[in-house]
């Protein structure tokens, strides 16, 4: 019963036979080595598969045991970016967050980097890639994690993390960097909707542009002062701004320049 995914069906000569076309050094370190027991494949309520990790004695799912499908889309209703041209995400799972996002930004590149060897066989045996890997979507085998380092140096690539993948990774140093990054990310995604209402709400009740302030800094040092401790130290200094000069103040610091009665000019407040 449920969708037509039965457990029986091995999608992994189809998939290696693509990517000895478009990725030949991935297909050749695929082709021989053997996997072990460390992750266990079942059915899911809808009839779809899932992952279960058995890791140093805990064991935890890599998607839903319910609606693995649902699951992949409401991630990437949360993490999907409209503005961004080309995706990394870490963790390949699955595959159901990869095909999610694949329907969702067709055209887009998207690299998948995984680097436990066995998750990247246990995926490419039980899910399709195949039209995937022909049509801008790379899989990256990267134990060493030089392919996400490599990626992560470039700002305008979408960086996305399927967290259970997140949880598989040995080295701990690697993985608490890894959820740094994720915890920055869920941050920023957290207050965007909230940030891009505030801007609609402002942006109706903005007469002005900054671009009227050009004339006003032209030519003249701007002292920018944000918080922490070299500020403390240098307070007074402040207090005799010296002639043609602009001091402008962050939100944090407003109010403690006023209390110090030093002379600011601007007031610049960023809140989501």
């Amino acid at each position: 019963e449920g969708e037509d995914f039965p457990r029986q069906k091995n999608f992994y000569d189809s998939n290696l036979s693509v990517l000895k076309e478009f990725s030949p050094n991935l297909a050749v370190k695929l082709e021989n080595k053997m996997i072990s027991e460390k992750y266990t494949i079942g059915t899911t309520a809808v009839g779809s598969l899932t992952v279960k990790a058995n890791i140093q004695g805990k064991s935890f799912y890599l998607h839903s045991n319910n609606n693995p499908l649902a699951e992949a889309e409401q991630w990437i209703e949360e993490y999907y970016n409209p503005e961004a041209g080309s995706y990394v995400v870490y963790g390949i799972g699955l595959g159901y967050h990869i095909q999610a996002l694949y329907d969702r930004v067709k055209g887009c590149r998207i690299d998948v980097v995984e680097s436990d060897y066995e998750m990247l066989k246990h995926a490419l045996t039980y899910f399709d890639f195949s039209s995937m890997v022909s049509n801008n979507v790379y899989i990256h085998y990267d134990p060493d994690f030089s392919v996400m380092k490599e990626k992560l140096n470039d700002q305008s690539i979408c960086f996305l993390i399927h967290y259970p993948s997140m949880r598989l990774i040995k080295k701990k140093d690697i993985q608490e960097r890894i959820k740094q990054i994720f915890i920055a990310n869920s941050s920023f995604l957290n207050i965007r909707k909230k940030m891009q209402l505030n801007f609609v709400n402002n942006i109706k009740n903005c007469t002005n542009y900054v671009d009227e302030l050009a004339d006003v800094f032209d030519g003249k040092d701007v002292y920018i002062i944000a918080a922490g401790p070299s500020l403390d130290k240098n307070l007074d200094l402040l207090k005799s701004k010296p002639k043609n000069s602009i001091i402008l103040a962050v939100g944090a610091v407003f109010k403690k320049l006023l209390a110090k009665k030093i002379d600011i000019d601007y007031v610049i407040i960023s809140d989501a």
